[in-house]
């Protein structure tokens, strides 16, 4: 009899109902057989990033572990890493009591660097180099300003003596070493007080969990990681990209504010003077590895519009006051062009602005002409 089931009247209530559960159940049906076939895709897996606290005051991820690293939705970076005993993307582990020649290598994203395997990195290659006879560590973590620089060379120094390091300098690590302009947990901060600024940590809780549960996802890990999609960020997607060479240089906004920019030089400063009693190390030892403005660098129109973006500003200020007070500078720059003109082989990802294995390679020589890695690793 049309309208009942078993004797009982369908009422809307019951319809609707039945009609959600449903629809429900063919929405779970392609999102059940995503997840399935992710599991035989090289989607992104979790690193874990761990507690930071009094305890253990750096931020790293969990230890001793094989990750596999994916960008793009067709997969078009790929790459299986190590995370060491220290837990840094690392195929060497850090030993505490070697006493073998060491250089340390620190840095964000461009150190971590996911988008290459560990033995093509500028740490791994030059660990290559000097093996039998000394040692190089890279340690990198992406989100790193200069304030978290300062952190892991303070970190480096007590548990390793390095005879030498290197920084890594890139477009977003000036203003965002300030907590005025950034506030992420787990990393150190300028902090204003009474006009000196001063190192301030940010304790980070570790895996919450939600996002423990959520990376138990082949799908989840998928959009948020290896697409690189977040809702957080969702009105992005909508903007014009037409303009980007000009909105951003070095990969940071091109424009910046007047207070934006003596911020950026007050954090400079801060970070010069508090290096070597950090580091534990002189000027002479240490080296600043300081990356082109790109892409722009491909093209000269675009180029001498970008020296005067915030990130040709800032670079061409740190380079100066580095060199001023005794720090050893390299400016990819001239490198970078050189390499350039002989085959057009770009230093970086058709889908991602770091660093491929290229232009790891020429930033790793560029390093071993350097005085520090000569007179560390002599």
């Amino acid at each position: 009899m049309s309208g009942t089931r078993a004797g009982r009247p369908l009422t809307q209530k019951r319809i609707f109902l039945f009609g959600l559960i449903a629809t429900g159940a063919g929405a779970m049906v392609p999102l059940l057989l995503a997840e399935a076939l992710l599991h035989y895709m090289p989607v992104t897996e979790p690193a874990y990033a761990q507690p930071v606290n009094s305890q253990t005051p750096y931020l790293h991820f969990l230890p001793n572990r094989d990750v596999t690293y994916s960008h793009g939705w067709r997969f078009s970076i790929v790459t299986r890493k190590h995370v060491n005993n220290y837990g840094f993307a690392s195929d060497a582990d850090f030993v505490r009591d070697d006493t073998s020649p060491l250089l340390t290598v620190i840095g964000d994203s461009f150190v971590e660097a996911w988008q290459v395997p560990n033995a093509e990195t500028m740490h791994g290659l030059l660990g290559a180099r000097v093996a039998g006879h000394g040692r190089v560590y890279g340690i990198g973590f992406s989100g790193s300003p200069l304030s978290q620089y300062l952190a892991y060379a303070e970190m480096a120094h007590k548990d390793f003596a390095p005879d030498g390091m290197v920084f890594v300098i890139v477009g977003n690590d000036f203003d965002e070493s300030l907590l005025k302009y950034k506030q992420q947990a787990g990393y150190h901060y300028f902090a204003d007080h009474d006009g000196s600024l001063q190192l301030e940590r940010l304790d980070h809780p570790g895996q919450s969990t939600a996002v423990a549960l959520a990376s138990r996802s082949r799908l989840a890990m998928y959009i948020r990681h290896t697409i690189g999609f977040d809702l957080r960020n969702f009105a992005g997607f909508a903007t014009d990209n037409d303009d980007l060479a000009t909105r951003f240089a070095g990969n940071v906004a091109a424009d910046a504010s007047a207070e934006r920019i003596e911020d950026s030089k007050a954090a400079i400063a801060a970070f010069l003077a508090q290096l070597p009693e950090r580091s534990g190390l002189p000027p002479a030892r240490v080296l600043f590895v300081v990356d082109a403005i790109r892409p722009q660098l491909y093209n000269p129109a675009e180029m001498a519009q970008a020296e005067t973006s915030y990130f040709g500003r800032m670079r061409r200020h740190f380079i100066a006051e580095a060199r001023g007070t005794g720090f050893e500078v390299v400016d990819m720059t001239g490198a970078f062009l050189a390499a350039y003109a002989q085959d057009g082989r770009k230093f970086e990802f058709p889908t991602d602005n770091h660093w491929n294995a290229l232009g790891h390679s020429i930033v790793a020589d560029e390093i071993a002409r350097s005085a520090v890695f000569s007179t560390t690793l002599h």
